[in-house]
């Protein structure tokens, strides 16, 4: 998933809101993407977004 903020911390929380809408439409993770293989511009940065998967 890709994301933007005009800070790092609105993109985290735009990640956060993403993932939680995304997992609930499709009700199931994916294959992952191995980002070890992207090219990131000067500008842009990898950021790993922990998400509680537990429903309460």
């Amino acid at each position: 998933m890709i994301v933007e903020g005009d800070t790092l911390e609105d993109a985290i929380e735009e990640a956060s809101f993403d993932i939680a809408d995304w997992l609930e439409v499709k009700g199931k993770i994916e294959k992952v993407a191995d980002p070890s293989k992207w090219h990131l511009e000067k500008d842009e940065k990898l950021v790993y977004v922990l998400v509680n998967l537990i429903r309460k």
